[in-house]
């Protein structure tokens, strides 16, 4: 199966990025917590 190549305007990737940092930052302090918990437990 081909990959379509998406084109995105300026604004459009930008927000992407943003929404993409900030899903990383929550998976992090998730995991941060979950280690926490157990370890602390």
């Amino acid at each position: 199966m081909k990959k379509k190549k998406i084109n995105l305007d300026e604004m459009q990737e930008n927000k992407l990025l943003k929404m993409e940092q900030s899903g990383y930052w929550l998976i992090f302090c998730g995991l941060l917590a979950a280690i926490l918990i157990i370890l602390g437990g």
